[in-house]
């Protein structure tokens, strides 16, 4: 088996999940249904927000090493006198069951601040892994949706509340 870190450099993934730790975001994302009715889809999903190109350009480079499949996506900004004041901001996103895990298996083990919303994540795609896509979602998934959900809104808090 070959080098699970590809190209990327250790200093480069330690950079790469500080920088995740502080601007990122790691969950578990519901869309096209009701959480109370228990219909939709729960899908991994990593993503990282910044203005600086040096920062996007340094972490596309170090995705691409690792082997992380990613999307790049730039809104662009109105001719509106209130946004010509704010900066272009970019959006990284990796999303679906097999691009996270490589992430969560290259840059997981390097999260510290993120690591619990990781390690379940990690735990939802390994449960996941042997279903196919039509399975439906059993009470552990569920359960896992819900985990990640207060486990960030405590994270938030704890942020709130440190500074």
């Amino acid at each position: 088996m070959g080098n699970p870190q590809g190209n990327a450099k250790e200093a480069d993934i330690a950079w790469l999940a500080g920088f995740w730790d502080g601007e990122g975001t790691v969950s578990l994302q519901f869309k096209n249904g009701h959480l109370r009715t228990r219909n939709g889809l729960i899908s991994p999903y990593v993503q990282l927000c910044g203005t600086s190109v040096v920062a996007l350009e340094r972490t596309h480079t170090i995705l691409t090493d690792l082997g992380v499949g990613h999307h790049i996506q730039w809104p662009t900004l109105r001719p509106h006198p209130k946004a010509m004041s704010k900066l272009a901001q970019w959006r990284l996103s990796v999303q679906g069951m097999k691009r996270v895990a490589v992430f969560l298996q290259t840059v997981g083990p390097y999260l510290v601040v993120k690591a619990e919303p990781a390690r379940i994540v990690g735990a939802f795609i390994a449960l996941r892994a042997a279903k196919t896509t039509n399975t439906p979602y059993e009470d552990a998934e569920w359960a896992l949706l819900a985990q990640v959900r207060t486990t960030s809104l405590k994270q938030g808090l704890v942020a709130v509340e440190a500074a």
